[in-house]
C-alpha cells in the first residue's frame, strides 16, 4: 500500500488496534503458546503437552468472546496469577516496525488518534509500562469497558456513540480480521490490515483488507 491509497485528507479520526497492530504479536503468542503451557505442567505436576491441549482447547472455547480477552477470567480458570506471570516476560514486549513514529507523525499532522483494544485493563497497563504509546492516544477505549468484544457490532455501535466520528472520514488499524469486518459492516469506509502482525511468523497471505507489512508506508 502507498499513501495514494489512504488520502489523509480525507481522515479525520485513526483507530489503532494494539496487540499484533502496534505490538509485535510475538510476546501473546509466546506467552498463551509456550510459557503458559510450561509452567501449568510444572505447578499442576502434568505433562507439557496435556497442559498444552488443555490450554489451547480452553481458548478455543471462547475465541471472539470477551472472555476469551479477560485475564481475570483465565486466571480463574487456570488457577494461577496470569497477571503476574505477564509481568515476569514483560520485557518481550515490544513494538512494531515504526509504530511510535506512526503514532507522531498522524498526531502532529491534527489527526484524532484512538487506541480500540481488546487487551483487558491489567494487561494493557503492563504493556504501556514496557513500551508507552498512550502520550500519542487522544483516548484510549478498553472493550471491557463497553462490555462488548470489537467483534461484536455491539463494541461499535457504543465507540459511536461516545466519539460520533464521522465513519467516512475514519481509518481502522487492526491485524484482526474478523474485526475488520465487523467494522466495515459498521460503516467505517477505510479498513487496514497488517501481514505479519508476529515477527516470528511467516506473512499472512490472501489478506481480505488492505494490507501493510510497516507502518512507513501509509506514514501522514
Amino acid at each position: 500500500m502507498n499513501k495514494q491509497l489512504l488520502n489523509w485528507k480525507n481522515i479525520d479520526i485513526v483507530l489503532l488496534d494494539l496487540d499484533g497492530t502496534l505490538l509485535d504479536l510475538n510476546f501473546d503468542n509466546y506467552f498463551w503458546g509456550y510459557y503458559l503451557p510450561k509452567e501449568y505442567s510444572k505447578f499442576f505436576s502434568i505433562s507439557e503437552d496435556l497442559a498444552n491441549s488443555f490450554i489451547r482447547d480452553s481458548l478455543a472455547e471462547k475465541a471472539g468472546t470477551l472472555d476469551w480477552y479477560d485475564i481475570d477470567y483465565w486466571s480463574d480458570r487456570f488457577n494461577l496469577d496470569l497477571v503476574k506471570m505477564k509481568e515476569r516476560i514483560s520485557a518481550r514486549i515490544s513494538a512494531r516496525p515504526n509504530a511510535k513514529e506512526f503514532l507522531n507523525t498522524t498526531s502532529k499532522s491534527g489527526k484524532k488518534l484512538i487506541l480500540v483494544t481488546n487487551a483487558h485493563r491489567k494487561t494493557l497497563d503492563i504493556k504501556m509500562r514496557q513500551v508507552n504509546l498512550s502520550k500519542w492516544f487522544d483516548a484510549i477505549v478498553v472493550s471491557h469497558e463497553l462490555k462488548a468484544a470489537k467483534e461484536s457490532d455491539m463494541f461499535w455501535k457504543k465507540l459511536h456513540s461516545m466519539y460520533h466520528f464521522d465513519i467516512k472520514r475514519t481509518v481502522l488499524i487492526d491485524d484482526n480480521e474478523d474485526v475488520l469486518t465487523t467494522a466495515e459492516n459498521h460503516g467505517i469506509a477505510n479498513l487496514i490490515t497488517i501481514i505479519r502482525p508476529d515477527s516470528q511468523q511467516p506473512k499472512r497471505i490472501n489478506c481480505k483488507f488492505t494490507a501493510i507489512n510497516n507502518f512507513s508506508e501509509i506514514m501522514p
